[in-house]
């Protein structure tokens, strides 16, 4: 602020009461996949919104259900419908052996996460932000329809995390951010999402608008960061480090900013 009179001294800052902050305070868990585990945008939405913001990233992951190979089998321990499943059993042991079997396995290191979910308190959870949808276009997950009820669909896996989470601890508002727009299929090949569907001819934005769809059905506000990211053909080589996943810092903030002013506009 400055002083009224006409001799100006420096600026200094003005304090804000702890109840002016709608999220102050507050404590919000961001799950999703290597795009949550990779990055930095829980920590900056921290600092956004004055809240206590829990980061837990499962790389590869999914919504609904993962392949049924070895290796899939253990990370569908760790998409979103089952660990819907556990917040609601409130048991977490699938998961933590899974972390631990999938290390052994191939040495891809999720037991921090899994650790970390395990020991969240979720009686005391104001907020979960679900970001899921990219893996589940790129390992062919069909999408469903909107009475499928379980993780063998997209669809279902939205309708059946709401259940489970809600039905367990109905306090807490959920908040589903849709897939971003991706300018490759597999790294290095240019075949950017809106013309090049997956090899079942399903495209990501019908992923993006089921999510909103079905957020909608559950009377659940859902981020459209497909059309609303501002990551596009023309600035995704500063935006994204490999055609997909956001930048450091630019990239991050981008997802941080998206995410906070959509939660205090909507929450």
């Amino acid at each position: 602020i400055r002083p009224s009179s006409l001799v100006y001294g420096p600026w200094v800052s003005m304090a804000i009461p702890t109840g002016g902050l709608p999220f102050f305070g507050k404590n919000i868990v961001c799950i999703g996949d290597s795009i949550t585990e990779n990055g930095d945008y829980p920590t900056r939405l921290a600092a956004r919104l004055s809240a206590n913001v829990t980061k837990i990233g499962f790389g590869g992951c999914r919504m609904g259900k993962h392949d049924t190979n070895t290796a899939g089998l253990l990370y569908d321990k760790m998409c979103m419908y089952q660990l819907a499943r556990y917040i609601n059993t409130a048991t977490y042991t699938e998961l933590t052996t899974a972390a631990a079997d999938l290390f052994a396995l191939n040495g891809d290191d999720n037991r921090t996460q899994a650790a970390a979910f395990a020991a969240i308190n979720w009686a005391t959870v104001d907020v979960i932000v679900i970001a899921f949808g990219t893996n589940d276009w790129a390992g062919l997950v069909p999408l469903g329809t909107t009475t499928s009820a379980d993780g063998t669909t997209f669809r279902g896996a939205i309708n059946y995390t709401v259940d489970k989470i809600l039905s367990a601890q109905p306090h807490i508002k959920i908040v589903f951010v849709g897939p971003m727009w991706r300018q490759r299929y597999l790294s290095g090949d240019g075949l950017e999402s809106d013309t090049n569907p997956n090899s079942s001819g399903d495209y990501l934005i019908e992923f993006a608008d089921a999510t909103i769809e079905m957020a909608n059905l559950n009377k659940i506000p859902a981020l459209d960061m497909y059309r609303e990211s501002g990551i596009n053909i023309y600035n995704y080589a500063t935006m994204l480090i490999d055609g997909l996943h956001p930048a450091t810092t630019i990239g991050y903030q981008r997802v941080a900013d998206k995410i906070g002013a959509f939660l205090t506009a909507k929450l």
